[in-house]
Formats: C-alpha cells, sequence, structure tokens
C-alpha cells in the first residue's frame, strides 16, 4: 500500500510513536486516506515461534576402547625349542648344551613378558611356535628320550639334568641299585662282584 509523508493527518487519531510508522527524518507516515500507517510488526495474537527444546535424551558417553585380549603364555613352548636346540648339542658340543639349557628359561621368562605388551611380537612368537600337536608331543617325550640316554651312558650326567633329567646315580640310590664296579679302576680287595656272590666274598674274607 502506498504511504506518504504529511505533517498533520486529517483525522484526530493522536500520533503515538510506539505504534505508528516514521519517516527517516522522524517523521509521521501517512497513509492515502490520510491516516498514521502503523509500524510493521508481528500480527496481533500471533504466538511467538517456541525455542527449540533441549533433547531430554542425555549424551551417549564415549565408548571405551576395547580391552586388547590377553596374549598367552609362550613360556613352556619358548623352553620346548630351547630343549630341543641343546638335545643335539649335548653330543658335539656340551658345553653349548648346557649355556643354552642354563640361559634359556631366562630368554623365554623375557620374550614372554615382550609379548604381552606388544602385539607383534606376540603375533612372530604364535607363527614360530605353531607347530601344531607335533610340537606338544615333542615336548612330552624329549625329557623321557634325554634320560633314557643317559641311563645308557651316551649322554653325560650335567648336559643330561639341565635338559630335566635325574642323575643315573641318584636313581640307582633310589631304587637300592649298588652299581657293578669296574674292574680296571678298582683295587682287586674292593671288588665284590656282582649281588649274586657278595655273600661267598664275604665268607671268604671272614677270618675264621
Amino acid at each position: 500500500m502506498a504511504t506518504a509523508t504529511a505533517e498533520m493527518p486529517a483525522a484526530a487519531e493522536e500520533f503515538d510513536p510506539a505504534t505508528h510508522a516514521t519517516d527517516t527524518d522522524g517523521n509521521p507516515v501517512l497513509t492515502t486516506d490520510g491516516k498514521y500507517a502503523k509500524r510493521r510488526g508481528p500480527k496481533a495474537g500471533a504466538r511467538p515461534a517456541p525455542s527449540p527444546r533441549k533433547s531430554a535424551r542425555p549424551k551417549a558417553a564415549p565408548r571405551a576402547s576395547a580391552a586388547r585380549p590377553k596374549a598367552p603364555d609362550f613360556r613352556p613352548g619358548l623352553n620346548g625349542v630351547f630343549q630341543l636346540i641343546a638335545t643335539p648339542l649335548a653330543f658335539t658340543q656340551p658345553l653349548d648344551a648346557v649355556a643354552v639349557a642354563n640361559h634359556g628359561p631366562n630368554i623365554a621368562e623375557a620374550l614372554n613378558d615382550l609379548a604381552q605388551e606388544r602385539p607383534e611380537v606376540a603375533a612372530v612368537l604364535q607363527r614360530i611356535l605353531a607347530v601344531g600337536p607335533y610340537g606338544a608331543v615333542i615336548a612330552a617325550t624329549l625329557p623321557l628320550v634325554v634320560q633314557l640316554l643317559h641311563n645308557h651312558d651316551v649322554l653325560p650326567a650335567e648336559p643330561a639334568e639341565r635338559l630335566g633329567a635325574t642323575r643315573k646315580s641318584a636313581l640307582q640310590e633310589m631304587l637300592g641299585i649298588v652299581p657293578k664296579p669296574d674292574p680296571e679302576n678298582t683295587p682287586a680287595d674292593l671288588r665284590w662282584g656282582t649281588a649274586d656272590n657278595v655273600v661267598d666274598n664275604v665268607a671268604d674274607r671272614a677270618p675264621f
């Protein structure tokens, strides 16, 4: 609607600056019929736009990072590997076999601790020790093989002990077996012979 600016309206309506429009100079603005023009604003009875409601749903807490699965205990498998290394060395290089048997458990302990902290180390050890059920059979059989070799004097006592065997002399003492003396290294007066003729030897040496 076209409006015009006038100094006084033709009507008796009083000018109210709160409700009537003015121009840039502050003069009242009149309509074509000589009335004061109303200020533009929200329509009467119009409801104010509702403020956006805050969501009642609480924000989800940030998910905690999933716990890293614990690595298995690699010590039994690593000790089995060191035993496999030490066993053939006991026949050719007994000193090296003893060194491997002595230091193998400490190395296995350190590698296992590292694998618990570093997944990449655990992955490498799993590949090295992934020998399937054959590895368990070897680990279970090896101590028996070492003991038999030592019982028949094929494997010296010290390397055999380092590989988990029991000294032959300790087994003989436990079973009450007296080893037969070696005639080449035993004085003649101490040669008692075998257990079958011990009584005869005692009778021959008796002073009556």
